[in-house]
């Protein structure tokens, strides 16, 4: 099927069919086809004289109101916002950073903070810090050091004796639809999950572990998987919990999530959450 153009949220087709563009592809910003405010944006931004400069060398206007956009949209949670070649970023508040680039390279760029901050960066350095603890089925990427911390065993499989193997324990994903117990509660069951983690943590050695790394909202924009993420928010508040207590670093990684149509960017922000390293 050939698209001939497309407009809001339909793909209309050059055998005169119009479809339905539910997703726009994944991971992805749904704002729809055509959207006159995005034109006139990138329309001013050409007309300013600067349509795009390397941000390892250069600063501009424009890279610095949208870093700080996305720093002000945290509610004072993140100070620092760092993006990479593609597009995300990544944000940080003394041991909290916010990072934007493709979402692979964002946690590329986690994964190395995360060891850099315990090697270097601490004042009482512990080099000794260097496992990662993730959650089973999870997607943070193809690097290999991405690779290493996901959980998608088809994606780990051809790279496996490559892979830095950094990330020692991949947890129970929270999923309730599969994973609560007859005559569980949620709560039980966040709990459940939360103890999970924290005996990772004590059978690595809290002195060992650098990172744990999750999505709070999984495979979809925020709204549509909202109550997945109030269980996902109570087992992350956990591990803020967990991480505060054994001072290693709490990553969320937000893949397939987009700004919700009023710009309310991350759902985590209105929570008690505050991670150490956050790549919307």
């Amino acid at each position: 099927m050939r698209i001939k153009r497309a407009s809001a949220q339909t793909l209309h087709l050059e055998n005169g069919w119009n479809v339905l563009d539910a997703s726009g592809g994944a991971a992805v910003t749904g704002i729809g086809h055509l959207n006159a405010r995005v034109e006139q944006a990138m329309i001013k931004t050409l007309q300013s004289g600067l349509s795009y400069v390397s941000s390892m060398m250069f600063d501009t206007d424009i890279t610095e109101t949208f870093a700080r956009f996305l720093v002000n949209t945290t509610d004072g949670k993140m100070s620092k916002a760092v993006f990479y070649s593609s597009g995300k970023s990544l944000h940080t508040a003394s041991r909290t950073k916010l990072t934007a680039a493709g979402g692979t390279e964002a946690n590329e760029a986690a994964f190395k903070l995360a060891l850099q901050y315990h090697a270097t960066e601490k004042a009482n350095p512990e080099p000794t810090r260097k496992f990662f603890i993730a959650r089973d089925r999870s997607y943070h990427g193809t690097t290999l050091g991405t690779l290493d911390m996901g959980g998608h065993k088809a994606r780990r499989e051809l790279w496996e004796k490559v892979l830095p193997n950094n990330t020692r324990s991949h947890v129970s994903p929270c999923y309730a639809y599969r994973g609560l117990r007859i005559g569980e509660t949620k709560a039980q069951y966040v709990t459940r999950l939360a103890n999970e983690l924290e005996t990772e943590i004590q059978r690595l050695g809290p002195q060992n572990v650098a990172a744990f790394i999750c999505e709070p909202v999984v495979g979809a924009v925020s709204r549509l998987l909202f109550k997945t993420f109030v269980q996902s928010r109570g087992v992350v508040k956990h591990g803020c919990s967990a991480s505060n207590a054994t001072n290693c670093a709490l990553i969320t990684s937000q893949h397939h999530t987009s700004p919700n149509a009023d710009f309310t960017c991350r759902l985590w922000v209105a929570s008690p959450l505050k991670p150490g390293i956050l790549q919307p």
